[in-house]
Parts: C-alpha cells; structure tokens; sequence
C-alpha cells in the first residue's frame, strides 16, 4: 500500500464529511434475524433441495465470501419458514464459535449458531448497494469489511452458559458507521488490493507451513512407531504419576492480571505442547483453591465441543511456576525420574495414541472421557537419555514450524493494521 492512496482517503473524507462520520446502532442498519436448522428427520426437507445451507465448517475464512457451491447441504424451499435469507447478506457467528462472519451471496439458510444482518431496506432488483438510511446507501463489501470490527467486541461480550453466546442486547446496539458511499466503495478497492497483496506474500509462507507440519508429524509418528517395534517398555498411565481432575474455574473467572491459570481450551487455541508463559490470570483467592500444575507435570483435556479440539489432547508445563488449571482438564504428576513431561505430551499428540483414546469417549454435545479407561492406555517408557534425545529432534522441527507462524502472524497484523486505520472514523457529533 502507498501512501498516496491513504491520503487520497483522507482527503475524501475532508472533502465529503468533514464534520464526521454518522454511526447508528446496529438494529437500525440491519434486520437482525436468527439462523435455524430445517428438521434432519424430515428428509423431505433435503432430498432435491435448491436452498444453500451454510454452517461453521463452511466459512473458507473470517470474512470470506460464500456461494451455493461452497457448501454440500441444500434444502427444499418447503422446509423454509416464509423465504430464505437474500444474497448481499452478512452472517455472524454469535453462538459456540464466536468472532467469525461471512458475506453470503445468493438466497440461502444458514444454521442457529449464526445471526443474520440483512440490510434494512432490501431492494433485490438493484445491484450494489441496498440499504439507505438518512439518503446514504450502504455497500456490502463495506460492510463485510466493518464486520471485522463487530467480530472484535462480540468476542469480548460473551455470556457463558452451557454454550457460548454474545450479548445480544449489546450486539444490537453495537455503533455502526455509515460514511458516504464514495469512501465506503475507495476503502473496498484499497482493501480488496491489500488482501490479495497479502495472500499473495503469505501464500507461499503457508505453503511451506503446512510441508513443514506434514513433515514433523510423519517423523513424530515415525519416531513413536520405531521405538514401539524395537520392543519398548509399555506402561498405563495411571502408573506414570499421580492423577488429579481439576474443578471449579470457569472462563468468566479469568482476568487479565493476578495468579497464572491455564484454561482447558487454550490447550486447544494458544498452546500446544508446552505450556510456558500464561495469558490468562485468576484472582489470589481463585487460585488459593483451584488445583495446579506445576512444572514437569502434564496437562490433559478432559472435554470437548465442536469449537473446542479433541478430548485428551495434552501440554507439558514447562514454565517454572505452578499454573491453576480449570474445569475439564487433569494433571498427571510424573516421577521426572522416570518420565519427561514433553515427552509424555510428543507421544499423547501421535495418531496411535488417539486412536486408543478415541475408545474413551462419552456423551454428545459435550464430549467427555471416561477416565477410569484412558489411564488404562499403554505409553513407551525408555530410558531418560532415549526420551530426551527424542524430545530435542521433535523440538527442532517445531521450531521450523514456529519460525514461519510468526512470520505469517507479522504478515496478518501488517494488514490488520491498515485495515483498522482504514475503517476508523471520527463520529459526527449529531447522527442524522
């Protein structure tokens, strides 16, 4: 990007709203309805249906555009209550999954974990633009753009429950801008060509991403197997160390500062397998009564959803300090003698371990592990020196592949900063 095209905007902006930009709540701009789900029993309803359904698996990307052919479910008109959603329609991830939206565009059904922002005043027959409010239309690309901005607040408005979901009073109410339509179409070419800038720069990096993932997980599996078959020792888990389930900390209990706490979904989002600085925290008395883990212990899931990972996944705690653990997580307490932490967690992540693990599996929208079972696991236990010089070559091909993360990382932050300062506006003092 140039700094000439940035300062074009900027100029447009003093030209064209030079005492600001007008924002109203979010329920003035769309009609926010609800996604659902047609019956699965019915199977009327899906058989020679024409009808796009989307759902979470669907979405190529935060923000990405959706067609009928991105998706393998269609359902009947029939099974539709009144019309479906029209193309140039925004869905938002506000249930389970948070903080992800798509611009659909054809007519299409999506399912309950999503809202939908149709424009206010929909007019099908004309292209583009669709939405007026005070004689200013709205375009969707615009809109797709700012919609990075509600995913921002509706991840930090959540009420916890069984599931997830956003504060939907406070999503209604979100400020929405409007600026003039010249500027919401210059801030849609600026971006769209800073995108593809941006893909074109990190798709290679992502490439090479994923043949370095490939690469680590084949000789992690490699490695595993070949120790096998030379005869190793096997032990249970349940001889390795002690076992405690941890209880108690949800994550509306975790804050920005005070006592280190490691929730059971970071094993999932931030970590993988080590544990070394936290980024979340509890309060004294918090962690005064939860159950930690201290370093050389091992972490393990003991839940999942279908947001969440996979039960049993495990992360060595490496960080030197003891970290409380919340709900649906366990601590194995190793005999470092014996057994190293990353070690344990290598072998927890390879495909022959979770296939055995899968076998414990209980329940359905909450998926748990039946405890008991999964200590009965066999695990390889060689000698120290051998699980050390195994830890040090996987810890090798981790670092390839956390070198080129942060590469990609620095790539998505150089655009998401663009992005930001492109969609800031200086709010009008009176709103029409």
């Amino acid at each position: 990007m140039n700094k000439t095209t940035m300062l074009d905007i900027w100029g447009l902006m003093e030209r064209l709203c030079p005492d600001g930009v007008p924002y109203y709540r979010l329920d003035q701009v769309f009609d926010i309805l609800q996604g659902y789900s047609p019956s699965m029993d019915k199977k009327e309803y899906w058989e020679g249906g024409t009808v796009p359904f989307f759902r979470m698996e669907n979405l190529k990307g935060d923000g990405c555009k959706l067609v009928a052919s991105d998706t393998d479910m269609f359902c009947t008109m029939d099974s539709i209550r009144g019309k479906p959603f029209p193309g140039g329609t925004l869905i938002m991830a506000t249930c389970a999954t948070i903080g992800a939206h798509a611009l659909v565009c054809e007519d299409f059904l999506a399912n309950q974990r999503f809202s939908v922002l149709k424009p206010a005043v929909f007019e099908p027959k004309i292209a583009g633009s669709r939405l007026k409010i005070a004689n200013e239309p709205l375009d969707m690309d615009f809109a797709n753009y700012y919609a990075f901005e509600l995913d921002k607040w509706c991840k930090d408005h959540i009420n916890e429950g069984t599931f997830a979901q956003v504060n939907m009073v406070g999503f209604r109410a979100f400020p929405w801008p409007v600026p003039p339509l010249q500027v919401q179409r210059e801030i849609v070419a600026i971006l769209d060509k800073f995108d593809m800038y941006c893909n074109d720069m990190t798709a290679g990096l992502a490439g090479e991403l994923e043949m370095r993932r490939k690469q680590y997980r084949y000789w992690r599996d490699k490695i595993f197997q070949d120790l096998l078959d030379e005869g190793c020792e096997m032990q249970p888990i349940k001889s390795l160390g002690a076992f405690d389930q941890a209880s108690g900390i949800k994550k509306d209990a975790l804050q920005e500062d005070g006592m280190p706490c490691l929730h059971y979904g970071q094993i999932y989002t931030t970590y993988d397998i080590e544990f070394k600085t936290p980024v979340s925290y509890v309060s004294d008395d918090t962690y005064a009564v939860s159950a930690k883990a201290r370093h050389g212990d091992v972490v393990v899931t003991l839940a999942e959803t279908a947001d969440l990972g996979f039960v049993g996944k495990a992360v060595a705690q490496v960080s030197g300090v003891d970290v409380a653990i919340s709900m649906h997580a366990g601590i194995i307490r190793l005999n470092p003698a014996e057994m190293d932490a990353k070690f344990l967690a290598y072998y927890m992540d390879t495909y022959k371990f979770w296939m055995q693990k899968d076998r414990c599996k209980v329940g359905t929208s909450i998926i748990g592990i039946r405890v008991p079972l999964w200590q009965k696991i066999q695990v390889p236990v060689p000698d120290m020196a051998r699980q050390l010089e195994i830890v040090e070559i996987l810890d090798k091909f981790r670092e390839l592949e956390c070198e080129l993360e942060h590469e990609l990382k620095l790539r998505r932050k150089q655009y998401e900063y663009y992005r930001d300062m492109l969609l800031s506006f200086p709010e009008r003092k009176e709103n029409a």
